[in-house]
């Protein structure tokens, strides 16, 4: 093998190497991208659960009042 053949290889394994790590670069800012992106859909579903459970108590305080509204009203009738 000769220098010349040995320049050429090494050019084109520095190039192939060059090229990869653009790729694991690209792939890490894509991965970041979407980890970011995963951790604003998580806060948005937390804060969903959130409006949820208050929801959810907030019909619960109705419901209990409502039905202690005609408690009162089947005493008064009684």
């Amino acid at each position: 093998m000769s220098a010349e053949n040995l320049m050429e290889i090494l050019e084109a394994l520095e190039k192939r190497v060059d090229e990869l790590a653009g790729t694991v670069s690209n792939l890490k800012s894509e991965r970041d991208q979407l980890l970011k992106e995963l951790q604003e859909e998580i806060t948005k579903r937390e804060e969903l659960e959130k409006r949820l459970d208050s929801d959810q108590e907030s019909k619960s305080e109705v419901r209990q009042r409502i039905q202690a509204i005609i408690e009162k009203l089947d005493r008064m009738e009684a």
